[in-house]
C-alpha cells in the first residue's frame, strides 16, 4: 500500500505543471498545514443511547447527505459514460488550456490524471494528514495542493500540434503501470462509497503487500501519443514549444499529461545516454591497453561497431577481435547494445547506442551529431534519428 500511496504522491508532484511558466512561490509540503481545520468528528460508538435522540437526527442528515452525494456522482458518471470516446485531443487541449487560463487548478488536475483520480488524490492527502495528527477539510487541501502545482496565472495562447508520434511498448507498460495505481484506488474508494468513507489503517491493511504492476493488466491503454505543442504568451510574438502526452485508457476521455510520461521519457534518454558515456568510457581504456601492450592504435578515423560487418574504415592489422574482447571486460552491457563507437585520433570521439530491439537512442557527446570534419555537435534532431539514420550519417563521413 505504502507504494501506491507513495507513486501517487511521486505522480502528482509531476501532473499539471506547465513548465513553460515560473512556478508559484508556494511549497509543494506545505499544503496540508494551509488546510483549514475540520470540525470535531462525532464520535458515535462512544455515546450513550439515552441521548441518541439529536444524534439520530444528525445521522439522518449525515445519510440524506451521503444519498445525495451519491445522486449526484451517479448523474455525473453517467453524463460522463454519454461523452465517451467523443472529441480529439485536439479538443481536450482546448479545454485544458482554458482550465489553465482560467485558474482552474482542480480542473487542470482532473484533466490530467486517470478517471477517479481527484479522490485518488484527496485519499492521499487525507492519509498525509493524518500521519501528522492533522484534522483537515480534504477539499480544501485539495484545492490548496492543486494551485501549488500549477504555473503563475499567465495567459498562454495554444497554437497546434507541430508533431504526434505513438508510445512503444515500453512506453504503454509504463503507462498502464503508472495508471494502476488510481485505478485500483479509485475502485476501493467507490467500493467504500466515497473517500470520507475509507479508513486509512483498514486500507493500509489491505493492501500493504501490493505493487501497482501486479494491476497493471487491468488497465487498456485505447490509444497513447507523445505531442509537441506549440504556444505563446499573450502579449509575446515569441513562439514556444513543449511536450506532452495524450492518452485513453478503458475506454475513457483524453487525458493531458504533461509530466509523467514525459518525466518516464527524460529519464529513458538520461539512461539511453549513460549507456553511450559508459561505453565511451569502456572503449578508451580498451584502446589504452592495446596501446600500451605495443599492439597500436591507428591514428586515422575509424568506425567499430557491435555488427562487425558495418565496421568502416578499420584497418586489416587492427585486431577487432581483441578490442572487442577488452571492452566486454570493460563494460559488459554493451552485449546488450546496438552500437557504434567512432575513433579518431586513438580515441573515442562519438558513440552511440540502442538496447537490442528498441527505438530509444543514446549519443555521448548527449544530444549530439557526427558532422563533417569528424566534429560532434549538439542538434536536437537527434532524438528524431532512428540507429540506423545515425550509422548512416556517421558512415557518410569517412
Amino acid at each position: 500500500m505504502k507504494r501506491i500511496l507513495a507513486g501517487i504522491i511521486a505522480l502528482t508532484a509531476l501532473l499539471g505543471t506547465f513548465t513553460g511558466c515560473g512556478k508559484t512561490g508556494g511549497k509543494k509540503d506545505d499544503t496540508s498545514g494551509n488546510a483549514v481545520e475540520a470540525t470535531a468528528e462525532n464520535d458515535v460508538t462512544n455515546t450513550k443511547e439515552s441521548g441518541s435522540e439529536k444524534e439520530t437526527k444528525e445521522d439522518k442528515k449525515s445519510k440524506k447527505e451521503k444519498e445525495n452525494k451519491k445522486e449526484e456522482k451517479d448523474k455525473d458518471k453517467n453524463k460522463k459514460e454519454e461523452n465517451k470516446n467523443v472529441g480529439s485531443y485536439e479538443e481536450a487541449l482546448d479545454t485544458y488550456f482554458d482550465a489553465l487560463n482560467s485558474g482552474d487548478y482542480t480542473k487542470v488536475m482532473e484533466l490530467s490524471m486517470p478517471e477517479s483520480g481527484i479522490d485518488v488524490v484527496k485519499l492521499t492527502l487525507l492519509s498525509q494528514a493524518q500521519m501528522t495528527g492533522e484534522k483537515a477539510d480534504v477539499d480544501e487541501m485539495l484545492e490548496e495542493y492543486a494551485k501549488s502545482l500549477q504555473s503563475e496565472k499567465q495567459k498562454i495562447k495554444y497554437h497546434k500540434v507541430v508533431s504526434a508520434e505513438d508510445f512503444d511498448d515500453d512506453d504503454i507498460d509504463i503507462l498502464k503501470e503508472a495508471c494502476s495505481a488510481y485505478t485500483v484506488l479509485a475502485d476501493y474508494i467507490n467500493e467504500h462509497g466515497g473517500v470520507e468513507n475509507v479508513d486509512i489503517s483498514e486500507l493500509e491493511e489491505a493492501f500493504k503487500d501490493t505493487d501497482p504492476a501486479d494491476f497493471k493488466d487491468s488497465v487498456e491503454v485505447d490509444d497513447a501519443k507523445y505531442i509537441t505543442v506549440e504556444y505563446s504568451y499573450d502579449g509575446e510574438d515569441k513562439v514556444r514549444e513543449q511536450e506532452f502526452c495524450v492518452y485513453r485508457i478503458n475506454g475513457g476521455d483524453w487525458i493531458i499529461d504533461n509530466a509523467m510520461m514525459a518525466y518516464s521519457r527524460k529519464s529513458k534518454q538520461a539512461s539511453a545516454n549513460n549507456n553511450a558515456s559508459s561505453l565511451m568510457n569502456a572503449a578508451n581504456t580498451a584502446l589504452v591497453e592495446i596501446d600500451e601492450e605495443n599492439s597500436g592504435v591507428p591514428s586515422e578515423p575509424m568506425m567499430i561497431c557491435s555488427d562487425k560487418g558495418r565496421n568502416v574504415n578499420v584497418p586489416a592489422d587492427f585486431d577487432v577481435e581483441d578490442f572487442i574482447k577488452k571492452l566486454d571486460r570493460y563494460y559488459s552491457k554493451n552485449i546488450d547494445l546496438d552500437w557504434l563507437i567512432v575513433v579518431k585520433g586513438g580515441s573515442v570521439i562519438y558513440t552511440v547506442v540502442a538496447e537490442k530491439g528498441k527505438k530509444q537512442i543514446g549519443t555521448c557527446p548527449p544530444k549530439c551529431i557526427l558532422k563533417p570534419g569528424f566534429s560532434a555537435e549538439n542538434d536536437e534532431s537527434v532524438v528524431q534519428q532512428s540507429f540506423d539514420e545515425l550509422y548512416d550519417i556517421c558512415a557518410g563521413i569517412f
